[in-house]
């Protein structure tokens, strides 16, 4: 990125591979150093939702640096109110559904893989 600060595809790359990692301190500094000059007109979900988890870990300034929605918020809010009650795999499974483009669900419930779990599972 430091070669190529305006290379939206190696940020989009890069981002991404930081929130599969749940590495959220580096996602933040790779958006606090180049998301503002990507010229996006608002965050994409994923990033915002990485974004929530950091303002609900007491990151409560980044509510206004990142233009976060109230209605983002709400939604967090919702989604752990609908977590607390999970008491069974169907339950789980519910929550899937309910929320399955949600990097949140990602982020509570699965783990990264590892680059020999990748190299193991690949069909090439």
């Amino acid at each position: 990125m430091k070669y190529n600060p305006d290379n939206r595809k190696v940020f989009e790359y890069l981002a991404a591979f930081l929130l599969l990692r749940k590495n959220l301190f580096e996602f933040q500094m790779l958006l606090d150093d180049y998301y503002f000059n990507m010229g996006y007109p608002q965050l994409p979900k994923a990033f915002e939702e990485a974004i929530i988890i950091l303002i609900y870990n007491e990151r409560k300034e980044l509510v206004e640096k990142y233009n976060i929605p109230y209605s983002a918020l709400e939604r967090f809010v919702k989604f752990n109110e609908d977590i607390s009650t999970v008491k069974s795999n169907t339950g789980i499974s519910s929550l899937r559904n309910k929320y399955k483009e949600s990097y949140w669900l990602y982020f509570k419930y699965w783990k990264p893989m590892t680059l020999d779990e990748i190299t193991r599972s690949s069909v090439y």
